[in-house]
């Protein structure tokens, strides 16, 4: 599968009602995507982590990453590791 990163100028909005623009791709790893972005309206520099496995996922219409048919326990397992990763280096 091909992982499709967010284009330059896409707006990502957050859980916390924060918007961010995206600037560029400026890594990967095996579950993510790193992304240098913007507060909208350009008052910060911010890094994006976005979920998104090398395999057994891909984006789908709306710009969701979702798991391929027949991956959904390795997606929602390493989900699930991805958002305690986010989580302990947030209370550090």
């Amino acid at each position: 599968m091909n992982r499709e990163p967010l284009p330059k100028g896409y707006v990502v909005s957050m859980a916390n009602n924060g918007e961010y623009v995206i600037n560029q791709l400026i890594g990967e790893g095996g579950f993510s995507l790193i992304y240098s972005a913007d507060t909208v309206g350009g008052t910060s520099p911010v890094v994006i982590k976005e979920f998104f496995p090398a395999e057994g996922a891909f984006r789908d219409s709306t710009g969701k990453v979702v798991s391929a048919i027949g991956n959904e326990d390795s997606f929602n397992r390493n989900l699930n590791r991805f958002e305690l990763e986010g989580r302990i280096g947030g209370d550090i």
